[in-house]
């Protein structure tokens, strides 16, 4: 097997054409993706090329539901049909690649595209900011005020600078 190197996976998923534009870097240093993770990607070394990343958003897709259903194969298999290779997937983000010149769009319609996105990445945006809100109001009561006892160890100062 060919070497193969992990990083650290720091963007969410409304970062989509971010991310494209990132493995097109890595690909022409010599790094294919082969998965993503909850906080790290995988890359294998390949050969540097230049190659075009498409990550599609899929509505049906997320993180309770399961990786493989036949919706979502049906949906690889269109794509793979007007020249897009499947490499992964991680929640609503079906992540593909092409190595020709200009394979048929996967997305054509902008507003459809957009409202996709608003409806799956926007809610479970909201839904995870919520959650992080919820989470912080119930910590940050506990270190309030500093005690000069508790910021003098590790874990006093970690637990203040860390979030």
């Amino acid at each position: 097997m060919g070497r193969t190197k992990r990083v650290l996976w720091g963007f969410m998923p409304l970062d989509y054409k971010a991310i494209e534009i990132y493995l097109e870097e890595m690909a022409e240093k010599g790094w294919m993706l082969e998965k993503v993770g909850l906080f790290t990607g995988r890359f294998r070394a390949s050969e540097p090329r230049k190659i075009k990343f498409h990550i599609n958003v899929f509505k049906d897709g997320g993180p309770l539901s399961p990786e493989n259903t036949a919706e979502i194969e049906e949906h690889r298999k269109l794509c793979e049909e007007s020249g897009w290779n499947f490499i992964t997937s991680r929640d609503f983000l079906q992540f593909f690649y092409t190595e020709e010149g200009n394979p048929l769009p996967i997305e054509t319609d902008d507003a459809l595209e957009q409202k996709v996105i608003r409806s799956t990445l926007g809610k479970w945006g909201i839904i995870s900011a919520l959650l992080s809100i919820f989470i912080l109001g119930r910590t940050i009561p506990l270190y309030l005020p500093p005690k000069y006892k508790f910021m003098l160890s590790f874990v006093g100062v970690s637990g203040i600078t860390l979030p």
